[in-house]
């Protein structure tokens, strides 16, 4: 318990400074959302919040981020669908949006997601992938992280600017019942 009451401590501070410092709005505000859940979560842990016998994890906090991933994976497959159905490639892309959709999906099952399943999920040549990777890593909405097993293989990772923006479109889709 102690740990994560000084592990929100530190998250709370990075809150205040982004804040202070006129920083990124959308960062301060995904900031503030997962000091939040930290908080609930380490409510959960001393037992505040849970009725006996309730997991804290069937509580609230869970389902709103698992009623995203299910979402953008559901907005993900009709995207392709779309594609298989107007077979034609020239028509629709938007290779960063796929990009993000898929690792918005893949983040509640702990599955890392690797520069070429990334690339796969784009939808478009590999070279092109390549370069939204780079637009979208100079926009802060991906970072890169070396795989300590295997030096040649690198994963992609959403910011917490990209959370925090991608949890208020879906909860704005919800919010206007267009989920």
């Amino acid at each position: 318990m102690i740990d994560s009451q000084e592990a929100l401590g530190h998250l709370l501070d990075d809150v205040k400074r982004t804040a202070l410092n006129g920083e990124d709005p959308v960062s301060a505000a995904a900031l503030l959302l997962e000091a939040a859940e930290s908080l609930l979560s380490a409510a959960g842990e001393i037992g505040a919040g849970a009725s006996e016998g309730e997991s804290v994890s069937n509580g609230p906090l869970y389902l709103v981020s698992a009623m995203q991933q299910r979402a953008a994976s559901r907005v993900y497959g009709a995207r392709r669908v779309r594609d298989a159905v107007f077979a034609d490639p020239t028509l629709f892309g938007e290779p960063a949006w796929d990009m993000l959709l898929d690792l918005l999906a893949a983040q509640g099952t702990n599955k890392r997601i690797s520069v070429t399943s990334a690339c796969l999920a784009s939808n478009v040549p590999l070279t092109t992938a390549l370069r939204w990777i780079t637009v979208l890593e100079n926009k802060g909405l991906v970072e890169r992280e070396e795989d300590e097993m295997d030096a040649r293989r690198t994963f992609l990772k959403l910011t917490r600017k990209a959370r925090g923006l991608l949890r208020t479109y879906f909860v704005e889709l919800e919010r206007r019942k267009l989920l």
